[in-house]
């Protein structure tokens, strides 16, 4: 059930009763001056830009796994727009969230990344099924060694690095525990 707003209109036929229990009781005064709300709103992006044309490069999905990481993009264009705080791209267009207006040569330096497909597709890194591919092909013994980055750092230094993505930490503990908490079954 969605969570009701409530308007002024409906709050005034309660306005004479609490008005009437503050007046009675100054304690209940006291105690209403005090209250302070316990939810903040989360603050919005100050400027949002819808750009309709397309990027000249795929983003990575998992229809396209060989396209260029949204996320690449957005840390690359934050290099140019430090106020730039977002980027999502749907339909076809690309919507930028800024802190603040970008400047003209803000917006400049966005349309000129934009535009440079050479750049962005430098961005992008081989998904892993591409690097197993090669690796597949190389040899069975070569495929046996491609293993992501966590897999080869420690466990613990995975699960304490802020930076870690919820799968490299899952996969880490997973391993952590199999190594260290969970008993071998015996027999």
């Amino acid at each position: 059930m969605p969570r009701r707003t409530f308007t002024a209109r409906d709050l005034k036929p309660f306005r004479k009763a609490a008005e009437k229990i503050l007046e009675e009781e100054p304690d209940a005064a006291l105690v209403a001056s005090a209250a302070r709300p316990f939810k903040r709103r989360i603050r919005k992006p100050e400027h949002v830009e819808r750009r309709r044309e397309r990027l000249p490069v795929e983003i990575r999905s998992k229809d396209r796994p060989d396209g260029v990481p949204l996320q690449a993009i957005a840390r690359e264009a934050r290099k140019e727009v430090p106020s730039l705080r977002g980027i999502s791209a749907r339909g076809g267009g690309v919507s930028l969230k800024f802190e603040r207006p970008p400047s003209e040569e803000e917006r400049k330096k966005l349309d000129s990344l934009f535009s440079d497909t050479s750049r962005l597709e430098g961005l992008g890194s081989p998904p892993v099924r591409a690097r197993a591919a090669e690796a597949m092909a190389a040899g069975p013994a070569e495929a046996m060694a491609v293993r992501p980055a966590e897999l080869q750092r420690d466990p613990e230094e995975v699960l304490h690095d802020p930076e870690s993505s919820d799968a490299a930490w899952l996969r880490a503990f997973r391993r952590y525990a199999m190594e260290n908490l969970v008993e071998p079954p015996s027999d």
